[in-house]
């Protein structure tokens, strides 16, 4: 072998070496930062809010639970999980599994998965207001804020929170690697896991809720006035949906509980000044409801609430879905004599 040969063949020998440390250093970094708890979340479906739910309960693992809550960020984020409590004061296990942006499409998928993990509830729980009923189609485009189930693989899922496989292994599979380790996005997501000042707050309570506790000046006008969220539009799809989760539910002898949440009197008052479109939703609602044996809770006409109980146009504060889970829960021991 020639001089060349030989510097060639130790070049190659001293980059396989290099490479073979920094793997090792990388991998090692990415077990230190699981175990104290600062990795990330594999992106199962690529939305920050489910993964992330799928990491806290790998952390806590779950129990069979009584209630099953579902729904979009006005289930996630219009209750607390911890204060659904029997008459004698008993709290009733619940496990919130909404995320950011669900749809009414969304509810079969997410409850199986749900079911599979903690057993069957005697409750499904919904909180919910109509725009949740604008749009029954997955995104057109991947966005980190809403959930889409279409590519979700739920064995992974399972997997991930039920079993002590490495982190790591889930995000080599779904290339997220470098991602993983973003100094920028690992700290931004600390801060949302450590704090519920924020619209996209992480900070989960015990059962998966996250209330929040934004303060005045960062309430942003455009969710404050509603405008975030547009002009309210129902698509009829939405109810087709809605119906076959209802009917699936009681073949499973699961009740369903829809709770029409609080708005903002401003909001109604620019987007559905005559009520006409809540009055239509809220009879389409107690149709489906009463078809299928379910209890609707309408809180927006029952539990009026002033601004100081609103993060925005449609998601309470912490005072206010304290206020309101008292109410549902109240309801709740009205219809099931033990949930």
């Amino acid at each position: 072998m020639n001089k060349n040969s030989e510097s060639f063949s130790r070049y190659n020998k001293l980059i396989a070496l290099s490479l073979a440390i920094y793997s090792g250093l990388f991998v090692l970094l990415m077990f230190i930062m699981e175990v104290q708890k600062i990795l990330i979340a594999p992106p199962f479906i690529s939305s920050l809010s489910f993964d992330e739910k799928l990491r806290y309960f790998r952390e806590i693992k779950p129990k069979t639970s009584q209630i099953l809550a579902v729904g979009s960020s006005m289930t996630l984020n219009n209750m607390d999980s911890t204060l659904i409590k029997a008459r004698n004061g008993r709290q009733i296990s619940t496990v919130n599994f909404a995320s950011w942006g669900l749809q009414i499409s969304d509810l079969q998928p997410i409850t199986d998965f749900s079911i599979k993990l903690i057993s069957k509830p005697n409750i499904v729980l919904i909180l919910s207001s109509p725009v949740d009923f604008r749009n029954c189609s997955p995104p057109t485009t991947t966005n980190k804020k809403y959930v889409s189930f279409e590519d979700f693989n739920d064995t992974d899922g399972l997997n991930y929170i039920s079993s002590n496989i490495p982190a790591l292994y889930y995000h080599f599979k779904y290339r997220d690697l470098l991602n993983a380790v973003n100094l920028t996005k690992v700290l931004d997501v600390r801060q949302k896991r450590n704090n519920n000042d924020t619209y996209d707050s992480l900070k989960f309570d015990s059962g998966g809720s996250i209330v929040l506790e934004v303060p005045k000046e960062n309430i942003l006008p455009s969710r404050w006035e509603g405008s975030f969220w547009k002009s309210i539009s129902i698509s009829d799809i939405c109810y087709q949906s809605l119906e076959k989760f209802a009917s699936n539910l009681v073949q499973n002898n699961i009740n369903l509980v829809f709770v029409l949440t609080p708005m903002r009197e401003a909001y109604l008052n620019k987007y559905d000044p005559s009520r006409e479109i809540i009055t239509s939703h809220r009879s389409r609602l107690t149709s489906i409801l009463k078809k299928y044996n379910g209890l609707l809770i309408d809180a927006r006409n029952d539990l009026p609430l002033t601004d100081e109980y609103f993060a925005d146009a449609l998601h309470l504060n912490k005072k206010g879905a304290q206020l309101l889970t008292r109410y549902i829960s109240e309801k709740l021991n009205q219809k099931f004599s033990a949930p």
